[in-house]
């Protein structure tokens, strides 16, 4: 038989466990979009913000990049180039994102000009490393290849 205090404790669970985190959608914080990259070889994107909320995609790479637009204690709302959207605890994520993904076919050039040599043709979908950027342009490298290509070519920081 359960006593007075081992009615409060349950009854204090119970409590904690419901409101002790966020639905899908309520109590979070919207923040000013920003890119992050997964930081693991395999990273959860849940429905929540909480490990109890169903997983809804599993990846298995790391570098993918991932824009932030709100955040809840630890867990960051995340949409990938796919318009996939969901929570990720931020422990799986960095912020020293240098990676882009093609999203439709760009040029890699020599130099950061349209006349300049061009170096190589990227399909959409391949994923590269940014080492620099200017205003427009953003040396890269992917393929085997390294050059400068236009920043409306690709998605990510």
């Amino acid at each position: 038989m359960i006593g007075r205090s081992g009615f409060l404790l349950l009854f204090f669970f119970v409590i904690c466990f419901f409101h002790g985190s966020p639905s899908k959608s309520n109590d979070f914080s919207a923040v000013k979009p920003y890119f992050v990259s997964i930081d693991k070889k395999k990273a959860y994107l849940r429905e929540g913000p909480a490990f109890r909320h169903p997983i809804r995609l599993v990846y298995i790479r790391k570098g993918v990049p991932l824009k932030v637009d709100a955040k809840y204690d630890h867990w960051r709302r995340v949409e990938d180039v796919s318009g996939n959207k969901g929570w990720m605890h931020k422990r799986v994520l960095t912020s020293q994102t240098k990676t882009f993904v093609t999203i439709r076919e760009g040029k890699i050039y020599e130099k950061p000009i349209l006349n300049s040599i061009l170096i190589a043709q990227i399909d959409s979908d391949v994923y590269g490393t940014i080492e620099k950027c200017k205003k427009f342009w953003c040396k890269v490298e992917t393929e085997g290849f390294s050059g400068w290509m236009m920043k409306e070519y690709f998605w990510g920081d």
